[in-house]
């Protein structure tokens, strides 16, 4: 924790340094991927919503894109903003996640995260902090358009599929991150369960889960 703290400290004083460019998690192909996805789904009634966002970086780039193309639509963020929960790391480390994963994106707060919208143009994204699992679905936009799902946790991912997929728009799109074969994340497991349930083929693409309403 108090790690944690000190990192996170240094991180807002040296904010307009250290993220002076934008602090994009998505490798190249991914971030692609997911940028396309907006432009195809640009016509597509709703919000694009991010699960999992980090510090803002890929929401700071993929507003910018949407209002460079005209779209006003809303963009909202939903995060714990300080990590993985410690009970949903542990069911984690038994399906075969690495310890050293535990501390990944705990560095982060709220504030922080704004700061890092704002210093790109990006300040009327709309923040929740919340734990998924615990997320009344109510809180989240009624209508979907494309969302990101990037909380690499087996349940997290399950639940956000679950909580997303009633509310996404015909035409809509939903991305789970971490989807490729060789990884400790247990995105892809996730991802198959729902894809199974749903009696749903499963489609991965740049290492992201896809799935699309019907």
């Amino acid at each position: 924790m108090k790690h944690r703290r000190g990192a996170l400290l240094i991180k807002k004083i040296l904010a307009p340094l250290l993220y002076r460019h934008r602090p994009v998690g998505l490798g190249p192909a991914r971030q692609y991927f997911y940028l396309d996805w907006l432009y195809k789904t640009l016509n597509v009634p709703g919000a694009v919503v991010e699960i999992g966002c980090n510090v803002g970086g890929t929401a700071a780039l993929a507003h910018k894109m949407l209002r460079q193309l005209g779209s006003s639509k809303r963009y909202v963020c939903v995060d714990t903003f300080s990590g993985f929960v410690e009970e949903q790391f542990e069911t984690d480390l038994e399906l075969g996640n690495h310890p050293r994963r535990r501390r990944s994106f705990s560095a982060n707060s709220l504030s922080l995260t704004r700061r890092v919208l704002s210093l790109h143009d990006a300040a009327d994204v709309e923040l929740i902090p919340a734990d998924i699992l615990e997320l009344d679905p109510a809180s989240l936009p009624e209508t979907i358009s494309a969302c990101l799902i990037d909380v690499d946790l087996y349940q997290p991912v399950l639940t956000a599929l679950a909580k997303t997929y009633p509310r996404l728009a015909p035409g809509g799109v939903l991305l789970v991150d971490d989807c490729q074969e060789e990884t400790d994340w247990q995105a892809r497991k996730a991802y198959g369960a729902f894809m199974e349930e749903l009696g749903l083929e499963s489609r991965i693409e740049f290492g992201m889960g896809v799935v699309t309403a019907p």
